[in-house]
């Protein structure tokens, strides 16, 4: 019997509604069911998606709809509008209604920004690639007057220099931004910096050489832990990692996170004459970039997807920091009332372990190597045909289902794609968090599929949303992730 919290089932809510990418941006705004996805490129060939298109999908009605002033017919007057530039391999990272970002307390006609003084939530976008450059320009996008702010100009300190596929967290009013690439495939990243959000100062962060800190490296998957940045995986045109590290803003450190077997392995190599589980025996994440990773639960972290030099990836991970464990979850299947929304519940008998897969896709079995050779392009593009985009909706190939047999539904191998947390539920109800995952590119080429990972929440994460929901603390706004 596999433990319910090492299954995971997968749903595609959503597929060609907005036009297919890769190396795009994603961020959500804390406690909303809003995912924005701005940049990246549609076609074979690279093309950058106009900076008009700041696409905004709404978990809670499964809809998408576009933000950002547009003036459609006039295009004089449209390229006056503030925007930034069509870039792919930006970070783009969400903040709450009520936290500071750039001096709000400058008189807005001083700059001719027409910023409102209102408390708002926002989006920041730093660096990325643009057709003509590498990029270092900050800006701005307020959420209630959907109106760009450039804010380079406002930049202090030490400014990073330009690069792309970077990573980057906010924690507190501060941004932490790591590694990336510059504007030469050999000019990968190692320096790190933090920009105080509040007064736009930028500050190199002084790594000794002792420091357990990451390489040079580029198109890692990063969150936020108990106040502290993690990292994973990356790499360089030539090799690319499986390491886990965490940056301790307090102290500005880095520490290796070092992996432990999980009690399951301990247990079943004690027997020799046994065979061991296939999800027990890989200890680890094999080495791999352009993946993805969002903080679940308070204490778990998922990893999704990506490529390890021969191919992309759609293994699951979870690491469990209470434990300092990884572990390779399981694809399930769950009761078909997914649209309910009181949430979901597995089903947790082991039949549904042993389901075919909708997708004709090879399964990802090699060992873990130390090291591989990586494809020249630094955005995980892949050099096929673009996807036809007539059709709306979900694929029939996708989503047809045998009645007469369950079957785990999953995305196919992607590198380039974007995930995130977001929440819905009514406003004085409940409250659910639903990870997501848009875009990005498999052996067909670019994608424009919103699924969704569904994971069981653990017991006490359960209890603890039910106090907080409870009477007793009706008069408080608490998120539990």
């Amino acid at each position: 019997m596999v433990r319910s919290d090492l299954k995971v089932k997968w749903k595609l809510r959503n597929n060609k509604q907005v036009i297919e990418r890769s190396g795009h941006s994603c961020a959500t705004i804390p406690n909303t069911p809003l995912m924005y996805v701005f940049g990246g490129a549609f076609n074979h060939t690279g093309d950058h998606i106009s900076a008009k298109q700041l696409d905004v999908y709404n978990a809670e009605t499964n809809t998408w709809k576009r933000a950002g002033l547009v003036i459609e017919d006039n295009e004089i007057e449209d390229a006056k509008i503030l925007r930034p530039k069509a870039r792919v391999g930006a970070s783009l990272i969400g903040i709450e209604k009520g936290q500071q970002i750039g001096e709000l307390s400058y008189a807005a006609t001083s700059l001719g920004l027409y910023e409102t003084q209102e408390a708002h939530s926002a989006l920041i976008l730093f660096g990325g690639w643009s057709e003509v450059n590498v990029l270092n320009d900050l800006w701005k996008f307020n959420c209630k007057t959907e109106k760009w702010i450039n804010l380079t100009d406002k930049q202090k300190g030490q400014v990073p220099t330009p690069r792309s596929n970077h990573s980057a967290v906010i924690i507190d009013n501060s941004l932490i931004l790591f590694g990336g690439l510059g504007e030469e495939m050999e000019d990968v990243k190692q320096d790190m910096y933090i920009l105080n959000l509040q007064t736009l100062q930028w500050r190199k962060i002084q790594l000794d050489d002792t420091d357990d800190k990451p390489p040079a490296s580029r198109s890692h998957a990063c969150c936020v832990h108990r106040k502290s940045m993690i990292l994973f995986g990356g790499g360089t045109e030539k090799v690319c990692y499986n390491t886990l590290y965490r940056f301790d803003l307090e102290v500005e450190r880095w520490f290796k996170i070092k992996p432990r077997k999980s009690e399951e392995l301990l247990e079943a190599e004690k027997d020799p004459t046994k065979p061991i589980a296939s999800n027990l025996i890989l200890v680890e994440p094999e080495p791999r970039m352009f993946c993805e990773a969002i903080l679940y639960d308070m204490d778990r972290l998922f990893l999704f997807g990506g490529r390890n030099g021969k191919q992309k990836i759609n293994e699951v991970w979870q690491f469990d920091f209470q434990n300092s464990q990884w572990n390779l979850m399981q694809v399930g299947d769950y009761l078909e009332d997914d649209t309910n929304a009181s949430g979901n519940s597995l089903v947790l008998n082991d039949d549904d372990m042993n389901t075919i897969d909708d997708f004709e896709v090879p399964e990802v079995s090699t060992p873990t190597p130390t090291s591989a050779t990586v494809n020249q392009d630094p955005f995980g593009h892949h050099n096929n045909a673009n996807n036809n985009n007539n059709n709306n909706g979900l694929d029939n190939d996708v989503m047809m289902r045998d009645n007469k047999k369950r079957r785990a539904l999953k995305p196919s191998p992607r590198s380039g794609s974007k995930m995130v947390v977001v929440t819905t539920g009514k406003p004085m109800g409940p409250k659910f968090n639903r990870i997501l995952i848009f875009g990005g590119n498999d052996s067909k080429g670019k994608l424009s599929e919103v699924w969704e990972l569904v994971v069981d929440q653990r017991t006490y994460t359960k209890h603890l949303q039910r106090l907080l929901e409870s009477n007793m603390f009706s008069d408080l706004m608490i998120q539990t992730n």
